[in-house]
């Protein structure tokens, strides 16, 4: 597969605990950009008791202990995702975010993975035959192979467009909570969602339409791409944890977990 990467800011900031979160006021000389949000980890069972109606929506939907799952949903009583110093709500916070049901083989990694800022990528299909439109959260361990999970960037945008996390903060854009949950693991992260966010989610989406395999590959490089297609499938990171090669010929392993929406509830 080909890997094009069109917003690459990826961070890693220090992992804190979830009772550990920021509370001081803002210093009048910070500056005007948005700053770096540190993952926070809980418990699963601490963090369902935090949020007792997200717990009812888990409850609810289906299990894939397989490929994982993300779901997206609309979380009331939320203000605890926040961070203190990077708004002050009036009122109480509510709004759309993606929640992520991973295999335990992410949870030594979960913190990282939530960490970062997701880039924006654009994947072929394994027979060439597509090209896909990617939001990608990545992490690297001490030893082996990238780790890196995919959501279909028509999802994504969907749920930043869904609206919510309405308050007045100091710095340009929103801040969009992410949860990833692996094993007995929480992992609060999230990205801002600004204007260059929403223009490379456009622009990647835009790249995407018109693609033939035809205009950037020889014929035999296709028809070998579409032998290996009927050995594992198209999308074999849709069906498990796939192993290959980037761009790059550093090796991962890939998941792109269904997607489920759950926004109505």
């Amino acid at each position: 597969m080909t890997h094009l990467t069109l917003v690459h800011s990826n961070r890693t900031p220090a992992v804190t605990p979830l009772a550990s979160a920021p509370s001081s006021a803002l210093a009048l000389d910070e500056p005007p950009y948005a700053p770096e949000v540190p993952v926070r980890l809980s418990s699963r069972g601490a963090f369902l008791a935090a949020f007792p109606g997200l717990a009812t929506v888990l409850e609810a939907a289906p299990t894939h202990p397989h490929t994982g799952d993300c779901l997206a949903v609309h979380l009331r009583h939320a203000t605890g995702l926040l961070y203190a110093r990077h708004h002050r709500p009036t009122e109480e916070v509510e709004g759309a975010l993606p929640i992520f049901r991973l295999p335990p083989v992410f949870e030594p990694q979960l913190a990282a993975l939530a960490a970062c800022n997701p880039d924006i990528v654009i994947e072929h299909t394994l027979d060439l035959e597509q090209a896909h439109c990617l939001v990608e959260w990545s992490s690297r361990p001490a030893s082996g192979a990238k780790l890196v999970l995919w959501m279909d960037a028509l999802v994504f945008t969907q749920i930043l467009n869904t609206g919510g996390w309405e308050y007045r903060s100091p710095w340009p854009g929103l801040w969009q909570p992410v949860i990833m949950m692996a094993g007995e693991t929480v992992a609060i992260g999230g990205l801002w969602k600004d204007d260059d966010l929403m223009d490379a989610l456009q622009s990647c989406s835009m790249s995407t339409q018109g693609y033939f395999a035809q205009e950037h590959y020889l014929p035999e490089e296709i028809q070998a791409a579409q032998a290996r297609a009927q050995t594992h499938g198209a999308t074999p990171w849709c069906n498990g944890l796939w192993s290959d090669k980037d761009a790059r010929g550093n090796r991962r392993r890939v998941l792109q977990p269904p997607a489920f929406n759950y926004l109505d509830l």
